[in-house]
């Protein structure tokens, strides 16, 4: 899946992907839902991984790439970006800058 390695992926978006990729193999192997075939089985018969599997060893093959970088490389240095956050008063219309490893949740 080309670009799934920097994709910010949520569970959502994950199960929508699945449903689409077993309509594919569903289709690939000319079998109909209520046939009730398991997908594991459908995707041992075309010889695929499942999409999850897919997108996690992109993201893990992309993060082999930054960590073998020049240290100097831009990409490599948005690894040691601090995130900030900044707050706005209300009330005093002051701005509040706080760095995301001191925040604390309440």
């Amino acid at each position: 899946m080309h670009g799934s390695e920097t994709w910010p992926v949520k569970k959502e978006n994950v199960m929508a992907l699945q449903r689409v990729e077993m309509r594919m193999v569903r289709l690939m192997c000319g079998v109909k839902l209520k046939d009730r075939l398991p997908s594991k089985e459908l995707r041992e018969r075309l010889g695929i991984d499942d999409i999850t599997l897919v997108l996690q060893q992109n993201r893990l093959h992309w993060y082999g790439h930054v960590l073998r970088k020049d240290d100097d490389d831009w990409v490599k240095k948005c690894m040691e970006y601090e995130v900030v956050c900044v707050w706005v008063c209300y009330f005093t219309g002051l701005y509040l800058l706080q760095s995301i490893e001191s925040m604390t949740v309440l």
